[in-house]
């Protein structure tokens, strides 16, 4: 696009395609997926209980929401028994690969 006689580039953000997934979904190097055996909404209850212990709030149901609080923000999306996690704030500091882990043993449980 050229505007004024200068050339605007615009660049986007373009997230890798896992193809080995059984389900192919876009997917960046913020976000993951676990799978859950329980229903769905006992456990984002639970989810949301335990959040809200360590100071995050959490919005949401059963097919998506967010939470932020303590530095940590994001988003969640349900598809049968898997949830994507998306992180989109986090401590400079803090690795995706921790919040990842920390999710799954403290708030899941899993």
């Amino acid at each position: 696009m050229q505007r004024n006689g200068l050339v605007v580039v615009s660049y986007q953000k373009i997230s890798k395609i896992d193809l080995h997934d059984k389900n192919p979904r876009i997917r960046s190097r913020n976000s993951f997926t676990i799978e859950v055996e329980e229903y769905i909404g006992a456990l984002l209850e639970r989810v949301e209980r335990n959040l809200s212990a360590y100071g995050i709030n959490f919005q949401g149901g059963i097919k998506g929401g967010s939470f932020e609080g303590r530095g940590i923000g994001g988003r969640y999306y349900v598809d049968g028994r898997e949830i994507t996690i998306h992180i989109d704030k986090k401590p400079p500091l803090v690795t995706i690969g921790f919040i990842k882990e920390s999710i799954k043993a403290s708030v899941f449980k899993v």
